[in-house]
């Protein structure tokens, strides 16, 4: 993985009813993190492979391509998307997001 690849913020609620993007979380300093749902529980890994592989989807890009570089047992998480493009793809599923 490249270390200069850009990453996404992201809040997400693990055991949610339904998966998917829930639009853009803003904390009291201003941090934007996208909201993500997944089924998966948050044990063992599950929620944060479900979470890659909802994001990967989202962006069209490989399951290979990303990776949780922090945040591996918080609902605060930072991504790290290593693909061809993916700055642009980021940049428009926040704009999606926001739209919600």
């Amino acid at each position: 993985m490249s270390e200069n690849a850009p990453t996404l913020l992201l809040r997400v609620t693990p055991g949610a009813a339904s998966a998917g993007l829930a639009g853009i979380w803003e904390s009291p300093e201003g941090e934007r993190r996208l909201i993500v749902r997944v089924t998966a529980a948050p044990e063992k890994g599950k929620a944060n492979k479900a979470v890659v592989t909802l994001i990967a989807k989202e962006l069209g890009v490989a399951k290979s391509s990303v990776s949780v570089v922090s945040g591996e047992t918080d609902r605060n998480k930072v991504l790290r998307i290593d693909a061809e493009g993916a700055g642009d793809a980021i940049a428009r599923l926040m704009a999606e997001a926001a739209a919600r």
